[in-house]
């Protein structure tokens, strides 16, 4: 959790005790965090307002490691284009990559979240608030409320300036070399700045304070929940049986396979070091789930995993094993036995 006023941190909760554990600070008013389960760590969006409302100089994602505690938590700071005052954030776990959104006018961008490097900018679509990803047909929505672009074919609010408020839609793909693209764009409402993501049946959700907008009235229409639904293949079929050899994180030494036979998820793995909550994660088809482990009884560093998933394993996709909230091991998802 991040607050928005000074002073300004991350708030770090421990869902099993429910207890906080930690305040990590922030160096301004933070907008949208992620969990990112490639390298298990946290990008959180830092937009500059404070000192330049439409993009400054410490706009920026910070890369955070849940794992150290206070400042010394932040170990990266990843750098927007110029002029983008960063708003959203969701991440595609096959390619490690995000699209950020951008306030008023600037274009959105996708970052690779390994180099930090800017892989493609999107100007057709302005003025996001947050943003997400749906695994499920591997797609980012953008709640673009504050759009600039006339060029949308939608209906303009009565603000001035006026804005053309849409949902973006951009599509991830693992080649060319990870680019995404846009796929284009839907009319939203009036303040539409809140989406949320069904990746079950693939719908999209948008409040809105005045649908459809109206360049001559902020009174006219109706407020209400916008519901879209993308059409769109799904990103893979179903899976019958995949697996992740999974390889040490550092200085541990675990090792094993997480098997996976439909949506039943199963692991023995070793060498697991010592501590209590151990969760496996695994991206899905529709997001990060968790599977509960047990320790065996001898030997005492060998455990057990298994658990029911919602949605598929998402192959190419990876798991991460976590011993008392650190990163242990993870391993890349594959197609059938890899035994």
């Amino acid at each position: 959790m991040a607050n928005t006023k000074s002073p300004f941190f991350l708030t770090v909760v421990d869902l099993i005790s429910n207890t906080i554990v930690d305040q990590i600070p922030l160096p301004s008013n933070p907008e949208q965090p992620r969990f990112n389960p490639i390298d298990g760590m946290i990008y959180q969006t830092i937009p500059d307002d404070g000192t330049i409302a439409t993009g400054g100089p410490n706009d920026s994602v910070l890369r955070i490691n849940p794992t150290k505690s206070g400042a010394a938590a932040i170990v990266g700071k990843l750098a927007p284009p110029a002029g983008c005052a960063v708003r959203g954030i969701d991440i595609d776990p096959l390619t490690n990559t995000a699209i950020v959104g951008c306030a008023l006018s600037a274009a959105q961008f996708q970052l690779d979240l390994s180099s930090g490097a800017v892989l493609n900018t999107f100007p057709g679509v302005t003025g996001t608030d947050t943003l997400y990803f749906n695994p499920n047909l591997r797609r980012w929505y953008t709640a673009s409320s504050n759009n600039t672009n006339s060029g949308v074919l939608c209906p303009s609010t009565a603000d001035t300036p006026p804005v053309f408020p849409v949902v973006g839609v951009f599509a991830a793909h693992t080649s060319p070399n990870n680019v995404a693209t846009i796929v284009g764009a839907d009319c939203s409402g009036r303040n539409g700045h809140g989406i949320g993501v069904d990746p079950i049946h693939n719908n999209v959700y948008v409040g809105a304070r005045q649908f459809p907008a109206n360049p001559n009235s902020t009174a006219t229409n109706s407020p209400g929940v916008l519901v879209l639904h993308d059409p769109a293949p799904l990103a893979q079929g179903e899976v019958e049986e995949a697996d992740a050899p999974m390889r040490p994180f550092g200085n541990f030494r675990t090792r094993g396979t997480v098997h996976f036979a439909a949506h039943n998820a199963r692991a023995k793995l070793n060498h697991v070091p010592s501590g209590s909550n151990i969760l496996l994660n695994v991206t899905t088809t529709v997001g990060n789930e968790l599977v509960k482990c047990t320790r065996d009884a001898k030997p005492t560093d060998h455990i057990s995993c298994e658990g029911t998933l919602l949605g598929e394993p998402l192959i190419g996709g990876v798991t991460l094993l976590g011993v008392g909230g650190t990163p242990i091991a993870s391993g890349r998802i594959v197609v059938g036995d890899a035994e």
